[in-house]
């Protein structure tokens, strides 16, 4: 048996972005959330890079963060030696 679920357009346009910002649909978002509450997993922390999609940040602005993290951990261990 299926069920609707009734959004605001601003509610929708937020599930919209925070989809969207994982590389999913809202019905996958849902999905994927669902299946976690189910099983009695809800979020209780972010790993880095979801923490960045989280706040807004771009699969763009994740990749250069984590660039820039490596060339400065780099250049700490070259200091280092």
């Amino acid at each position: 048996m299926s069920k609707v679920i009734e959004l605001s357009e601003e509610q929708y346009r937020a599930l919209e972005r925070a989809a969207s910002m994982r590389g999913q649909t809202p019905e996958a978002l849902l999905s994927k959330a669902i299946e976690e509450l189910s099983a009695g997993h809800a979020p209780r922390y972010y790993e880095t890079e979801e923490w960045f999609r989280h706040l807004g940040a771009s699969e763009e602005q994740i990749t250069e963060s984590a660039r820039l993290a490596r060339a400065e951990s780099d250049a700490e261990i070259d200091a280092d030696t």
